[in-house]
C-alpha cells in the first residue's frame, strides 16, 4: 500500500533509466536495471530506459543521453534520472557540459549509483605492464573494446570531471555502497585489496570519487559495487520516497519564495 502511495506521488515524473557497461551482454550485473524497472512498473511509475551502446565510449553514449534527455524533455515536465556505474559518467558529461541549462529544464533530479564519475584507479592499474597485456586479450576474447580500459582510468576522468558545470536547479543524489573489510564479498575482493591502499572504495572505484559538490549522499555500509542485497527492493522503493519528498521540499519553498502579485 505505502509503495503505491509513492507511486501516486510520482504520477507527474518520468523516471529515465541510463545502464551500465555490458548491460546487454552480461545482465547478471543489474547494470541494465530490469528488476528495478519491472518493480516501478507493476508499482505503476512511469520509467524508460535510455539503449546506451553498451561497449562504447563514455563520449559517445553521453551524445546518446542527451539526444535522448531533449526528445524527452519535450513530452516531459518532471524527469528523474537514474544512472548506474559507468551510465553515471556518461550523464555527467550530458547534463554536466553537452547541454546547456535552459535544454535541461525537464530535469529535475539525478540519482547516481555507484557512478565511476572519476574513473577507477582499476583501470590505471590495467594500464600497466605486463596488466595491460594481459587485460586486453581477455577484453578481445570476451567481446569487449579495449578503449573502455583507458577511457575509465582516473587520469581522464578526473580531468574531465573537473570541467563539468552541473545547473543549480538539478537536484543531484549519490547511492553510495560502502563495504567494510569484513564484508567483502568473494567477487570484488582482490580488486577491493588493489585498491584499500588508495582509500575506501566499493572495489570497483573510491568512494569519494563517486560524490558530486553540493549533492546528498546516502551510504548503505555493508553493500559493495553490484549493490546485491536482500533488501534492495525496499529500499528502490525507499531511494524514490526520499527524492520525492526532497522535490516537493523543492516545489514548496519555490512557491513561498515567490514574490507577492497583490497590490
Amino acid at each position: 500500500r505505502e509503495i503505491f502511495r509513492i507511486a501516486k506521488r510520482s504520477a507527474p515524473c518520468l523516471i529515465v533509466f541510463v545502464p551500465g557497461y555490458a548491460y546487454k551482454k552480461d545482465p547478471t550485473t543489474g547494470a541494465d536495471f530490469a528488476h528495478q524497472r519491472r518493480l516501478m512498473t507493476e508499482a505503476g511509475f512511469k520509467n524508460v530506459l535510455i539503449e546506451t551502446d553498451e561497449l562504447a565510449t563514455v563520449d559517445k553514449n553521453a551524445r546518446i543521453i542527451a539526444s535522448e534527455i531533449l526528445r524527452l524533455n519535450e513530452e516531459h515536465r518532471r524527469i528523474i534520472l537514474v544512472s548506474t556505474s559507468k551510465g553515471g559518467t556518461e550523464v555527467a558529461l550530458a547534463i554536466g557540459k553537452l547541454l546547456p541549462p535552459e535544454r535541461l529544464e525537464g530535469v529535475k533530479a539525478w540519482i547516481s549509483i555507484g557512478g565511476l564519475l572519476r574513473g577507477t584507479p582499476s583501470a590505471d592499474q590495467a594500464l600497466q605492464w605486463p596488466k595491460s597485456w594481459l587485460v586486453r586479450a581477455a577484453f578481445f576474447f570476451t567481446g569487449h573494446r579495449g578503449e573502455v580500459i583507458e577511457d575509465l582510468s582516473t587520469t581522464k576522468r578526473r580531468e574531465a570531471f573537473a570541467q563539468l558545470e552541473f545547473p543549480g536547479d538539478i537536484l543531484t543524489l549519490q547511492y553510495v555502497g560502502a563495504p567494510l573489510s569484513g564484508q567483502i564479498a568473494e567477487y570484488v575482493q582482490g580488486r577491493y585489496d588493489d585498491l584499500k591502499n588508495l582509500g575506501p572504495n566499493d572495489g570497483l572505484t573510491l568512494l569519494a570519487d563517486e560524490l558530486v559538490e553540493g549533492g546528498i549522499v546516502i551510504t548503505d555500509i555493508g553493500l559493495d559495487h553490484y549493490y546485491l542485497d536482500p533488501d534492495i527492493d525496499l529500499k528502490t522503493f525507499a531511494l524514490a520516497s526520499v527524492v520525492l519528498d526532497l522535490l516537493e521540499g523543492r516545489d514548496r519553498q519555490h512557491r513561498h519564495s515567490r514574490p507577492s502579485t497583490s497590490p
